[in-house]
């Protein structure tokens, strides 16, 4: 969707207000919630429409919807319940087969970790939390591009393990170039090596999505990123 109303942007060293409730961040190395959590109501007003969020994560949700305007009039509610993997985005079964535009989505959070396997959420830092967000939120807006009959291969592809691969990567690499590269970074980094879960979990982390090392690549190769690093 294309905005028509002016787009702020806003730095660590201060927001502009005009008439439009629009806030948009620029990529920013490390977003820390003492810093962003005076701006909730700014972010509610700008990007909370048509969402359901969890209060405990609703900071770094909004942060993340940020980057995603084109998504302000989807409907997505964010759930906390107990599933196999620390989030996960799929359509509402009941609006699989509606126009695009009567969608709805639900992106999941667990709440129940099994054994060593796997990571929630609560326990992953800040800045890390905003990014694996906004992976969700990039499936989102890849499922938007996508018809009824399109929609539904997709699920059936997905099936397939070489196939999964190369979607998650490409949502990374969508992750990425949406401004949430470093957050994604903190995600993968930690995730993947500095986190609890167990090495079983790590290396399917490793093998599906994009490496610390292959978004630092990433983040060095767009302009968007420079004076972030």
């Amino acid at each position: 969707m294309l905005l028509t109303c002016f787009i702020v942007v806003f730095s660590v060293f201060g927001l502009q207000e005009p008439d439009s409730m629009q806030v948009v961040f620029k990529p920013t190395r490390n977003f820390t919630e003492s810093d962003y959590l005076p701006l909730k109501e700014k972010l509610n007003v700008a990007y909370g429409l048509h969402k359901i969020l969890p209060e405990k994560y609703e900071l770094q949700c909004l942060v993340a919807l940020s980057f995603f305007p084109e998504l302000k009039n989807v409907h997505i509610e964010f759930k906390l319940k107990d599933i196999k993997t620390t989030m996960a985005c799929r359509p509402e079964i009941s609006t699989v087969f509606d126009f695009v535009k009567s969608r709805s989505y639900e992106i999941v959070i667990d709440i129940h970790r099994h054994k060593d396997f796997g990571l929630l959420l609560e326990n992953v830092p800040f800045n890390a939390q905003i990014g694996v967000i906004g992976h969700e939120l990039a499936h989102v807006l890849d499922y938007e591009t996508k018809n009824n009959l399109q929609l539904l291969g997709f699920g059936l592809n997905y099936l397939n393990n070489k196939a999964k691969e190369g979607i998650e990567k490409e949502i990374d690499r969508l992750t990425v170039s949406k401004g949430l590269g470093w957050q994604l970074y903190d995600w993968a980094d930690f995730s993947m090596n500095n986190s609890d879960a167990n090495l079983k979990y790590k290396s399917f982390k490793r093998r599906i999505y994009l490496n610390p090392e292959n978004i630092i690549n990433k983040i060095f190769n767009q302009e968007r990123y420079v004076g972030t690093y």
